[in-house]
């Protein structure tokens, strides 16, 4: 009988202890030429930009801090995390901290800049104090100053893309524009002219395919787009159609 009972209290310690020895299953998701919405665990949602990947875990019950690892640009919705609980998005080497807001991250630049909506969130680096944003705020990590550089105002420029267009506000330089058409696409831009780069675009633009982009771009700053494989090859107009 009392091996029996131990035979027993083992199976039943075994059957609790499984779920712990288990790996957890993780989800992936990798987008392409068109954006993606996906539901995380929580009922939180996420938009990914195009090239880019989310990556978390199937199952977030009882866990302390539901992670979401991304490359690229997502835009988050996020749910009112439970008392005890944490939501945080890692990218590169930045930590992001929420507990309900929307925000975007765009993870595609040396350092990722972080867009915030509503809410508040906190960014964590290691070398660096942690830094909270306030709805309307816009922060990235300046290498020069060691430390976190906040604006205001910029949110429509970083999230326009959600509603599939781009938001250039007063102005923005072209050469800033040729960073993000590389980044988003995955392109190398060329410049014939490097007077090109002095050019701003004002407005909003679709984006509802690269060939519009490019349209409204050769419309509204007077250039010419040729893509050869992965290179965008950017000109002055040609005299007949200026």
């Amino acid at each position: 009988m009392a091996v029996a009972a131990l035979v027993i209290g083992a199976l039943i310690c075994a059957k609790a202890l499984w779920p712990l020895l288990q790996e957890p299953e993780y989800r992936e998701v990798q987008t392409l030429e068109r954006p993606q919405t996906v539901e995380l665990p929580d009922g939180s949602l996420l938009t990914l930009n195009t090239h880019s990947r989310a990556r978390f875990q199937r199952d977030w019950a009882g866990l302390k801090v539901r992670r979401v690892e991304l490359e690229g640009e997502g835009f988050f919705q996020v749910e009112k995390q439970p008392a005890g609980m944490h939501f945080e998005v890692q990218v590169k080497d930045l930590r992001v901290r929420v507990l309900g807001t929307a925000f975007n991250l765009n993870g595609k630049r040396k350092h990722p800049v972080l867009s915030l909506v509503e809410g508040q969130v906190s960014l964590e680096r290691a070398d660096t104090p942690p830094k909270v944003l306030s709805a309307g705020q816009t922060a990235w990590y300046d290498e020069g100053r060691g430390a976190f550089v906040v604006q205001e105002g910029l949110n429509p420029y970083w999230t326009a893309w959600t509603r599939g267009r781009w938001s250039f506000g007063r102005g923005t330089p072209f050469g800033e524009i040729l960073k993000r058409i590389g980044a988003t696409y995955g392109l190398t831009c060329v410049v014939t002219d490097s007077t090109l780069l002095e050019r701003r675009a004002s407005g909003e633009v679709s984006i509802e395919s690269r060939q519009v982009l490019f349209e409204s771009l050769s419309y509204l700053l007077d250039v010419e787009f040729q893509l050869q494989n992965d290179h965008l090859i950017v000109s002055p107009a040609a005299e007949s159609e200026r």
